[in-house]
């Protein structure tokens, strides 16, 4: 049925466009519809481009000086539909220009930028960029302690990010750190071993000849040259014979 929906849906924004105006709260409301029918229909992006539609006609309205909230309710939207499709990096993008909207309306320090830093730094943690996460939630952790107290429960809670990630961090930078020094042993002891075959292949001396005098090396030298010179002279008296 949600085809059918959709069909009438963009009817009656045709109609109120052409008879209340493009910027008239009638076609606001029928393209805000429009929008949560494509997405039940599990078309995000026809409700994407419904929802970028509905922010360029609040525009005109100047909405954060009146504190308006039909832009939140779009940024929401738009993270929800990017959540839905799987998407974090752009779910990430969409939070990011809401945050910026919420500092519009009411600043750094209120309640409303608070939480939308909170579901930045969840979403940073789930693509494991730690620091990222740990940038947005101790943002967290001043605004929640300021307007809610030490011991309320979201306090609490972004202490308890704050500390974990802070000791995951420092954790994993130390079996970095490690895996770096094994590979430079490694290496160091490889290139040693390498240094210590090739000397003592330098220094390997026949045992026989270590204690010789400079006499007695000579009559060994001139006797191997001699007993090759005796076994040539066989081997050609062999030759000779056989032809």
């Amino acid at each position: 049925l949600y085809p059918e929906a959709i069909a009438f849906c963009r009817k009656a924004c045709t109609i109120y466009e052409r008879v209340s105006g493009i910027d008239s709260f009638e076609m606001m409301r029928a393209l805000t519809n429009l929008a949560i029918l494509e997405f039940s229909n599990e078309s995000p992006y026809n409700a994407t481009v419904v929802y970028n539609r509905l922010a360029e006609i609040l525009k005109v309205y100047e909405l954060p000086k009146i504190h308006h909230p039909a832009p939140t309710s779009i940024f929401n939207h738009l993270e929800q539909l990017a959540l839905g499709v799987q998407d974090t990096k752009l779910a990430i993008e969409v939070l990011g220009q809401l945050s910026s909207y919420v500092v519009q309306l009411e600043g750094k320090d209120s309640l409303a930028y608070g939480y939308t830093e909170s579901r930045l730094g969840n979403l940073f943690a789930a693509l494991k960029d730690f620091h990222r996460a740990l940038e947005h939630i101790t943002v967290t952790q001043g605004i929640f302690t300021k307007q809610l107290g030490m011991n309320h429960t979201h306090s609490a809670q972004s202490r308890q990010w704050v500390n974990g990630l802070s000791s995951l961090i420092m954790d994993l930078k130390q079996k970095k750190q490690l895996a770096q020094d094994q590979m430079s042993t490694t290496g160091s002891n490889s290139a040693g071993h390498k240094k210590t075959n090739h000397r003592q292949k330098k220094d390997d001396v026949k045992p026989e000849l270590a204690n010789k005098s400079v006499d007695e090396l000579l009559t060994f030298i001139e006797g191997d040259s001699s007993n090759s010179k005796s076994k040539n002279k066989t081997n050609n008296k062999k030759k000779h014979g056989k032809k």
